[in-house]
């Protein structure tokens, strides 16, 4: 009889754990007695979705007549768009922030809403080593935006940093603790860099990154030690790399959303020598000297990813670029390409997709 139940237990975790839907597993938890707590345990299991009070005080009930079923709970999703904190959502972080939790993700704009939190972590009978995130805060409160970050260093393997903010002492405040982020393997990069010194000091800090994005970047270029904007050719920027960058071998992917300047791709070809691929997507930068020089900066992009095994690259490109020249420009490379004209920002742009045989992000993902 008892192998038998134990039986029936397994064979109920495992045909509640092919329900993908919660509302079914909680639908499932009133058929029976018998189904109520294994329906139950991978219902909690999964990821919740806070986005009004009305949910919360539906997850509070469930929770507040039975308080041992928070273990279960590891994921917390908040979508809360209001700067006043309901009370409920007070009363139910009270209850979920246990030893179990390792996810609280989403979007938060009440400052509250992370005074209350920060408390709760603060109780030193919480063991909270496996929490990995927090939601990100709306709001314009930039110590809070601070907490939040020094909260997580130490376990956080995810992070997005928006640079060229107006307090520039607290944007250094950030980068200096990023020295202690050592399970960071995921970096994006947001803003304004105003050049390369800068991006190696950032990501000098990060050794173990895996992975980096480059999102709506505005990147300045290479600025000589003097301070002065360099406008330098290929083979100064591997030299000015060689004396001033420190390499790295873990990185895995490289994703640029951002206007493509060849010094960028440059240096980071030679700060990631062994990265595994690189997908490229933005506008074909022309240093102002108008189209006859986006030739010779294509030719530096691809270059600069030509050692990369695999590889995908979309360049939006000027208007001053003659389809004529670039045609036989990409007959010179030897590369397969498709032009397609797309509306981008309400404008129609040219947009080139350029194609690697047998070495495309498809063929490997």
């Amino acid at each position: 009889m008892g192998t038998s139940t134990l039986f029936n237990e397994e064979l109920l975790r495992i045909t509640f754990t092919k329900i993908e839907s919660t509302a079914q597993l909680g639908q499932c938890r009133l058929v029976c007695k018998s189904w109520k707590d294994p329906a139950a345990k991978i219902m909690f299991s999964r990821r919740l979705t806070i986005s009004s009070e009305i949910k919360a005080i539906k997850l509070y009930r469930h929770l507040f007549s039975d308080p041992a079923k928070a273990k279960n709970i590891t994921h917390l999703h908040f979508n809360l768009s209001d700067t006043k904190l309901p009370a409920i959502i007070k009363e139910l972080l009270s209850l979920t922030i246990t030893s179990s939790i390792r996810h609280l993700t989403g979007t938060v704009k009440a400052k509250k809403f992370f005074i209350v939190l920060f408390a709760i972590m603060d109780d030193p009978s919480l063991n909270l080593t496996q929490l990995k995130t927090l939601p990100e805060f709306m709001g314009e409160d930039s110590n809070v935006k601070l907490e939040r970050f020094t909260r997580l260093k130490k376990t956080l393997e995810k992070m997005t940093l928006t640079l060229g903010m107006e307090d520039d002492e607290m944007e250094k405040r950030y980068i200096k603790q990023l020295d202690d982020c050592v399970q960071l393997t995921t970096l994006t990069l947001k803003g304004y860099l105003p050049e390369s010194r800068r991006l190696e000091y950032i990501l000098r800090r990060c050794p173990q990154l895996t992975k980096l994005n480059l999102v709506d970047l505005e990147f300045g270029g290479i600025r000589s030690f003097a301070g002065q904007s360099a406008k330098w050719q290929q083979k100064e920027v591997y030299a000015w790399s060689k004396k001033n960058v420190q390499q790295e071998n873990n990185m895995e992917a490289i994703e640029i959303r951002s206007p493509c300047r060849p010094e960028l791709l440059e240096y980071l070809d030679y700060k990631y020598p062994f990265n595994f691929s690189i997908n490229v997507k933005g506008k074909l930068h022309m240093n102002n000297y108008g189209a006859s020089l986006a030739s010779g900066n294509l030719d530096r992009i691809l270059d600069a990813v030509a050692n990369v095994p695999y590889k995908q690259m979309s360049l939006v490109l000027s208007a001053g670029v003659k389809v004529k020249d670039l045609v036989l420009f990409m007959k010179r490379r030897d590369l397969n390409y498709d032009l397609d004209v797309q509306e981008i920002n309400g404008r129609e742009e040219l947009l080139m997709s350029v194609r690697w045989e047998g070495g495309e992000l498809d063929s490997v993902y």
